[in-house]
Order: C-alpha cells, then sequence, then structure tokens
C-alpha cells in the first residue's frame, strides 16, 4: 500500500511504488490503484474498475466506488507513475475508507478481495 496523502506530483508514495516495481528481484502481478479527488487531476490507466457493489466496469470509479464517466482511467493522487510502470494488470477501486463501509473487513473486504482475485487471475500466475 502506497500513499501519498495529497502530495503533488511524484511524492513518496509513487516514489516507494517506482522503486518495488522496477526492483530486479521483484515480480509485480499487478496494482491495485486507489481513486482520489485530487486538485491537480493525477490519474492512470487501468485496465478495469469495482465499482462499491462490486461490479466490474470499463469505467474508471471515483473515490467513493462510483463510476465515473471516462473509460479506462482513474484519478488518484498515488497513481501518478502506474502508466510509467510495467504493470501487467491495473485495477481501479474506489477509497476503501470512502465507499460507505461497502468495502469493511467486517464483511470480508468483497472489492479488494475481487481486485486480488482478477490480478491473480489475470497475470496468469500459477
Amino acid at each position: 500500500m502506497f500513499d501519498d496523502s495529497g502530495y503533488i506530483g511524484e511524492g513518496p508514495g509513487e516514489t516507494a511504488l517506482r522503486y518495488v516495481a522496477t526492483h530486479k528481484e521483484i515480480y509485480v502481478l499487478g496494482v491495485i490503484a486507489v481513486a482520489a479527488k485530487t486538485k491537480q487531476a493525477e490519474w492512470t490507466r487501468v485496465h478495469v474498475s469495482i465499482d462499491r457493489e462490486g461490479n466490474l466496469t470499463e469505467y474508471g470509479v471515483d473515490k467513493y466506488g462510483i463510476p465515473d464517466t471516462e473509460i479506462g482511467r482513474i484519478n488518484g493522487d498515488t497513481v501518478y507513475c502506474i502508466d510509467e510502470l510495467d504493470i501487467p494488470v491495473v485495477v481501479g477501486v474506489g477509497d476503501i475508507g470512502k465507499m460507505g463501509l461497502k468495502d469493511h473487513f467486517s464483511n470480508g473486504s468483497p472489492v479488494t478481495k475481487l481486485a486480488v482475485e482478477l490480478i491473480l487471475e489475470r497475470s496468469g500466475y500459477q
């Protein structure tokens, strides 16, 4: 989990993500890109998004997990460098704490769980 807490541009979250994703001894299967409401309109492409109800969508989602109007991209403050990295699968989700408890751990974190399952399935990892 990498977070910038709203840092503008490439902050410590992206720096850490870039380090892990380009490390020679680490193979990244995918990324769960979390949407946020950013002032600088930073965004990234996603292969698929999962809305707050657990539905797959070709559209991005906003920080509340509501499908957005743009196909294949989400806004966020720690997604700045994902497009520059060789990430096989990028799944967009809303901000876990802003989706009205739809992804709460007491419910089994269904959105996060589905995102991880999609990454494992689509990565081809055995």
